[in-house]
């Protein structure tokens, strides 16, 4: 009784489970369910879980009600309330003793609105790339995306509140986030108005719509080193080896002209790479994504903290202990670091100990240090105030380079290999669709597009393809049946997973489903490119 009483009061749903059955759910929980506490008593603790994610849940529900569980008790994941309704929420679980055996002890936090706006900036950022003519009609969509942009700031204003009551750093962090989120966001709001105005020259309009991209892909970064940092700390980043052209890393990080990682190099910096242009591929075997991460937050840095001098990236090869190991420097001659707090720039939200500090987040040196970890390697710095910095990774190679290189393949030979190839794309969401078509648009694939499952499979029955790209995320039939009955009728179609979830499991579930290769959204063409060409040789 008094159990229930503490409970009701709570605003949060707080539900108890034993022997996979719910046994008390207070009213927030029947609210963000939709069933009654009568109803919920008669059910399996994972019945209104939405099907993709079913799997994980039971698992996870089990060890937690035996007491066995390792894994981490605080994860998202979407429900089906009795309405038919989908709802993203943050279940924290534990274990406890109900009537003299372990029972799981949960509460949930709706999280819908949160990652719907996730999902949204994402795609008001695909738009505003594709968009290069009539950008007065396309105001309305503007006005949608700073919608979706001052969501985003609100959810992140609340997030502020929540944390006062945490330590002084995360309260710190939380302060400086709001300026790095308002600077981006005062350059949208600003040129999006600015673009309903009336006779604009076309070379306004291209202005305006740069800068909008510019500060969306600086507001998603922002975001992205929030989301990693959090996965580092869940340890649910996973490393994929394969073989890697550092060369070619390289030179992308210290090209000043282009500067496709968007570094705020100064014009009075020089930016070397230690690396002659005229020097072969070398590759290692280790993770391109997590590599390249590293040394381009390690790159963002120096340009942040170096008004004038040189920046200079690098790397040199060392054996140890019978191992090879490939140290990558990335050196400056700026503000430098005081030696107090050399030992702590590593630690989440830490930014002191630079002079003249302007911008950053506190993130970036925390998510490399999290990422050398997760490789393997180690990392080190030597600095001086007013001297400047240099920071050294340290990254085992494995030498299992496949024989070829694992070079990147030509796109003539893609061109080539693709003529007049046949793929059907099962995809909802209409973005997406059209991306897809447009990064093949140019390669020979003959391409044929469906919204769900159930039209997948009646397309199927008039022509076989050569491949299929399939969402897993699909109203009417998702990607789970859908390959599944494919595979009851054509067992040797080649079929390719495509989804925007990221879950650690993901992957492993959807190949084991029956799916021949799987890619993650946002896609990336090389990538689409490499995997089709994969399942259709």
């Amino acid at each position: 009784d008094l159990f229930r009483k503490l409970t009701e009061t709570s605003p949060m749903a707080i539900m108890m489970y034993q022997d996979n059955m719910w046994v008390y759910s207070n009213t927030a929980g029947c609210e963000i369910s939709g069933y009654t506490e009568k109803e919920l008593l008669q059910m399996h603790f994972f019945d209104f879980v939405h099907p993709d994610y079913r799997p994980m849940i039971i698992d996870k529900g089990k060890k937690r009600q035996s007491g066995a569980a390792n894994d981490p008790d605080r994860y998202e994941f979407p429900i089906i309330t009795k309405q038919g309704v989908v709802k993203w929420v943050y279940l924290s679980g534990t274990v406890v003793s109900y009537q003299g055996r372990p029972a799981g002890l949960v509460s949930v936090i709706d999280i819908t609105e949160r990652k719907e706006a996730e999902l949204l900036l994402q795609d008001s950022n695909l738009a505003i790339a594709r968009q290069n003519e009539e950008y007065i009609a396309t105001n309305e969509e503007l006005n949608q995306t700073l919608e979706i942009l001052k969501q985003t700031n609100l959810e992140l204003g609340k997030a502020k509140i929540q944390a006062e009551e945490s330590d002084r750093l995360k309260s710190a962090f939380l302060a400086n986030m709001s300026h790095e989120i308002r600077t981006p966001m005062n350059a949208i709001l600003g040129f999006s108005r600015l673009l309903g105005k009336e006779n604009l020259t076309r070379e306004q309009q291209n202005l305006y719509v740069a800068q909008i991209q510019n500060s969306g892909d600086q507001l998603l970064r922002i975001i992205n080193d929030i989301i990693d940092i959090s996965k580092i700390e869940a340890n649910i980043l996973k490393v994929e080896l394969a073989p890697v052209d550092i060369h070619e890393i390289l030179y992308a990080i210290t090209d000043k002209e282009n500067n496709p990682y968007g570094h705020p190099f100064k014009p009075d910096v020089e930016v070397k790479c230690a690396i002659s242009s005229r020097e072969p591929a070398y590759y290692i075997e280790t993770d391109k994504i997590r590599l390249t991460q590293i040394l381009n937050n390690l790159m963002n840095n120096a340009a942040k903290f170096t008004s004038q001098g040189v920046i200079e990236a690098g790397y040199k090869i060392v054996h140890r202990n019978n191992r090879e190991y490939v140290v990558f420097f990335v050196s400056d001659t700026g503000t430098g670091i005081r030696p107090e707090y050399q030992d702590k720039i590593f630690n989440r939200f830490i930014q002191g100990g630079m002079d003249n500090f302007s911008e950053g987040n506190g993130l970036g040196l925390a998510i490399v240090k999290g990422l050398v970890d997760l490789l393997g390697g180690s990392i080190s710095l030597v600095s001086a105030p007013g001297k400047g910095s240099t920071f050294s990774v340290s990254v085992p190679n494995t030498g299992m380079i496949p024989e070829g290189g694992g070079q990147p393949a030509d796109p003539e030979e893609y061109i080539g290999f693709f003529e007049n190839k046949r793929v059907y794309v099962a995809e909802d969401d209409s973005n997406s669709a059209c991306l897809i078509h447009e990064m093949l648009a140019d390669t020979g694939i003959i391409i044929q597009h469906v919204i769900h499952g159930k039209e997948l499979m009646e397309l199927l029955e008039k022509e076989l393809p050569d491949a299929v790209i399939l969402d897993i995320n699909m109203p009417v039939m998702n990607g789970y049946e859908t390959i599944a009955a494919i595979r009851r009728r054509y067992p040797h179609l080649p079929v390719i997973a495509q989804t925007a979830y990221a879950m650690p499991d993901e992957k492993a579930g959807i190949l084991a489903a029956g799916c021949n290769e799987y890619i993650s959204k946002p896609l990336d063409m090389e990538e689409l490119l490499r995997t089709i060409k994969k399942v259709l040789c």
